[in-house]
């Protein structure tokens, strides 16, 4: 017998999933060699099943503010604070 208000599949509202993440993307700073950060983010990414298509946000928030800065810069300079 179905639960009382229990409708179909298709009526049914999303449930929020969450997971655990392990560890946090290691920052980078510009002053280690990039070879040797991007195996450690890699392996972060692999750890964590972070899927292609959200492994470029997930390393904008792992970089500092001045590597971000020169980031910008180079990418979009019209966005770049005067």
């Amino acid at each position: 017998m179905a639960h009382p208000g229990a409708g179909s599949d298709t009526t049914r509202t999303p449930t929020a999933v969450y997971r655990q993440i392990i560890g946090i993307p290691p920052p980078f700073d510009g002053t280690e060699p990039w070879s040797s950060y991007t195996q450690r983010l890699g392996q972060y990414f692999f750890t964590n099943d972070i899927p292609d298509g959200k492994k470029g946000s997930v390393w904008i928030t792992s970089i500092t503010s001045p590597v971000f800065e020169v980031l910008r810069e180079l990418c979009h300079p019209a966005l770049s604070v005067q």
